[in-house]
């Protein structure tokens, strides 16, 4: 555990011991071994580049759950730096969600079962702002099968949570009959963006008909006929330009 702890942070006397035994065995067989270890220390720090750049927040915890490694982004995500965290914060500490420090801890799952386990919860923040998050998680195996860690790679859904808001807020309005409501694009980007567009563009080819109707049936009612219909619909809403056409003309007469 403590070695796989050091893997992610500074090599401790332990790893340092373990690379020294390897490197004189090296030596006595080939003569060197040098460039080898350094070519190692190379590579792990190559490795811990990579992984503190990747784009989605995600973080590495020991058996204890102390964080061992934590990515740019989930210190961004989450408020943090990383002198705070790695080695001395549980992923609980750092995430804070309803499902740490229960059963349904999905880290612990994961090393208890074996498998990765994706769910959704809600991070509160360093400052204490509350984010709806999915974490997937997977547990981190040794040579012989055994569980030492896990990781856990953190999706924030805030904007996807906030489009499904205003959807059913939309759908409530327009079911009260409140036709003139349309989804508020606010800060929305990508499919959210275009979904919402995409409802208000429904919602006008469904609305744009409807008031037209209304407009016909008034003026006709007070012996106004109205002039032809000109606009062009498409599908069922063509074959009621078509009804209605047919009703005008029924009037005129």
């Amino acid at each position: 555990m403590a070695t796989a702890r050091k893997m992610w942070d500074e090599p401790g006397p332990a790893v340092e011991e373990a690379q020294e035994r390897k490197g004189r065995r090296s030596r006595r067989q080939t003569g060197g071994g040098t460039a080898k270890s350094g070519a190692e220390r190379a590579e792990l720090e190559h490795l811990r580049n990579v992984l503190a750049s990747i784009a989605a927040p995600m973080f590495v915890v020991d058996q204890d759950l102390m964080v061992t490694f934590i990515s740019d982004a989930a210190l961004q995500a989450t408020g943090y730096t990383r002198e705070e965290v790695v080695g001395k914060m549980t992923c609980a500490q750092v995430a804070q969600t309803p499902l740490c420090g229960t059963a349904n801890c999905t880290i612990k799952n994961c090393m208890r079962s074996g498998d990765s386990i994706t769910g959704e919860t809600v991070m509160k923040r360093r400052d204490g702002t509350e984010v709806p998050i999915t974490a997937a998680c997977s547990a981190l195996f040794d040579k012989d099968g055994q569980p030492y860690g896990g990781m856990e790679v953190i999706i924030d859904q805030t904007e996807q949570k906030a489009t499904l808001k205003e959807v059913e807020r939309l759908i409530n309005a327009v079911t009260e009959g409140h036709l003139e409501e349309r989804a508020e694009i606010g800060h929305a980007t990508g499919d959210y963006k275009e979904l919402r567009e995409g409802i208000n563009r429904m919602i006008d080819a469904f609305v744009g008909p409807f008031n037209v109707t209304a407009e016909y049936v008034d003026r006709i009612s007070k012996g106004d006929i109205p002039e032809p219909i000109t606009d062009e619909y498409k599908g069922d809403l063509d074959q009621e330009q078509s009804e209605r056409l047919h009703w005008r003309a029924e009037c005129a007469d």
